[in-house]
């Protein structure tokens, strides 16, 4: 997914859905997802991570540190509705992400060969040069 798609779709869920932009990044370098780190409300604490592939996949997390594969993803019911019923987007769930590898034809088969992702999730998101 282009950068400036992702830009719109999470404005919208920040405009329609009550949530508030902490940071937003760009896929660059070795990263080939973008990122961004939003919260529910102004009094909330607790943050979320819209992660999303170079190649469209989407998913959630609660944790995120930059150069570093260390992920938690979790499953965010409200923007996952909001993204099927708005955008046709279908969101990776936990279970899916955190379930074994399944090769993608826009996954090159020499970085999954040498990178041997643990799971889904792995294999999506990541810093591989």
């Amino acid at each position: 997914m282009e950068f400036l798609t992702f830009n719109k779709i999470i404005f919208s869920i920040i405009n329609q859905l009550d949530y508030v932009l902490i940071d937003l990044k760009e896929a660059k370098y070795s990263r080939n997802f973008h990122i961004a780190k939003i919260k529910k409300n102004k009094s909330s604490d607790a943050e979320i991570y819209l992660i999303c592939s170079i190649f469209g996949d989407i998913a959630f997390s609660e944790k995120y540190i930059e150069n570093s594969w260390d992920f938690i993803f979790i499953d965010c019911i409200e923007i996952a509705i909001f993204l099927r019923n708005i955008y046709n987007i279908s969101v990776l769930t936990r279970n899916e992400l955190n379930g074994l590898f399944i090769e993608r034809s826009y996954i090159s088969s020499k970085d999954v060969d040498y990178w041997k992702p643990e799971n889904l999730g792995k294999g999506l998101f990541n810093y591989w040069d």
